[in-house]
């Protein structure tokens, strides 16, 4: 199985979930402003994350949604950062990106991250967000198989 996890991140949240996922899985890990250099449609499952901005996801992520087709299976992660609507807003985001994805669909997971300018989850993600990020990326390798 060939797979890769692709990420925006603003402040390391995303990115530190995309590390821990890609290095689970044993795949290519890839920052979405490199992603003209990889040929999408030869993988097996893309792992797609985010941070959630207004309960949708960055703007280059939607961008990618457009423009890419995924063909064969996907999975989908975010990090939030607001006090309580960040789960909710987290959903939102991840049903949208779920929308716009016409393929085998194996799982999502969500996160808190530090938020910069609210400051609010000092310290997140954390040892236990990471360890549970490490059990969806297992959790994929069961579902793709």
């Amino acid at each position: 199985m060939k797979s890769i996890v692709i990420y925006d991140s603003y402040t390391e949240n995303t990115k530190n979930i995309a590390k821990v996922i890609a290095k689970t899985l044993g795949c290519e890990l890839s920052h979405i402003n490199n992603i003209k250099k990889y040929k999408i449609e030869k993988y097996d499952l893309i792992v797609l994350g985010t941070p959630v901005h207004a309960a949708m996801p960055s703007k280059k992520i939607k961008k990618f949604l457009k423009e890419k087709r995924i063909k064969k299976s996907y999975a989908l992660f975010c990090t939030y950062g607001a006090y309580l609507i960040g789960k909710i807003s987290a959903n939102n985001c991840l049903n949208y990106m779920k929308k716009r994805i016409n393929a085998k669909y194996i799982g999502k997971f969500k996160c808190p991250g530090f938020h910069h300018i609210l400051k609010t989850y000092k310290e997140r993600p954390n040892k236990k967000d990471l360890k549970n990020a490490e059990k969806f990326a297992q959790s994929l390798k069961r579902n793709i198989k």
